[in-house]
């Protein structure tokens, strides 16, 4: 947020910089009495933060809120979604261009409006944060996929999908889907070597892509023989604009 960064080039001080995010949360929390009477306040404030607390989780309305009906907990997320404070990502369980035909709309993962808001709303300190070295250490890896999705989003104003092999027991997940002239190309968000990432084997497998992209906390690397593009999750911007070549 533009103001947010304002203050602390000023006053080079993150305390006062958390203050600004934290009052445009409270704008936010306090923007929602328009939503009466048809959205339950109490819900949706629950729900905002229940959003920020689960990204790139798949959403189960059950677990946004407690003691509401799965449609007050839904039309709260959907207030939200219309207010661009929630982005759904949409899972596809086949592929095939365009992306939205194959799109489920009851299987979708969650991204929150900004990393930094995220921070406030989960309570997540700033001098703790600064002291790990690897984005992907903390919250299980979510502030870097929230930050990937946040730059893909920006860059391409385009709705997000993801990939989950729709299978009875299987967990294969693939965490983003970039389309680059007419190419779909999978995308992870992890540390690690090749042969952690089970799951981006099993969509190389499968849909046998150009190529595959893993943001990581480390440099640029390529495994030639496997097609797979290691880059720093800062260049995610750059790689949903103009995607990326062996050049």
């Amino acid at each position: 947020m533009p103001e947010c960064i304002n203050e602390y080039v000023k006053t080079k001080s993150l305390k006062k910089a958390s203050e600004v995010q934290d009052e445009i949360c409270e704008t936010y929390r306090l923007d929602f009495n328009k939503y009466r009477p048809k959205t339950d306040i109490n819900c949706l404030n629950a729900v905002f933060s229940s959003v920020a607390a689960n990204v790139g989780r798949k959403i189960k309305y059950t677990g946004l809120a407690v003691d509401f009906t799965i449609p007050t907990i839904r039309k709260a997320y959907e207030s939200l979604v219309l207010a661009r404070i929630a982005k759904k990502v949409k899972s596809l369980s086949s592929i095939g261009i365009p992306l939205e035909v194959h799109a489920s709309d009851k299987k979708f993962k969650n991204l929150f409006l900004d990393i930094g808001l995220m921070n406030r709303v989960m309570g997540i300190d700033y001098n703790e944060a600064l002291n790990h070295k690897n984005l992907l250490a903390i919250y299980r890896g979510q502030l870097a996929e929230q930050f990937v999705g946040q730059e893909f989003a920006t860059a391409t104003n385009q709705q997000l999908y993801y990939w989950a092999r729709d299978a009875k027991n299987s967990s294969a997940e693939v965490d983003f889907l970039a389309v680059l002239d007419g190419k779909i190309y999978p995308v992870e968000v992890k540390d690690g070597p090749s042969g952690k990432l089970r799951s981006l084997h099993l969509y190389r497998e499968t849909y046998q892509p150009a190529y595959s992209v893993v943001f990581h906390s480390g440099p640029k690397a390529i495994l030639e023989n496997e097609k797979i593009i290691f880059l720093p999750l800062y260049f995610a911007s750059a790689f949903a604009k103009f995607g990326f070549t062996f050049n």
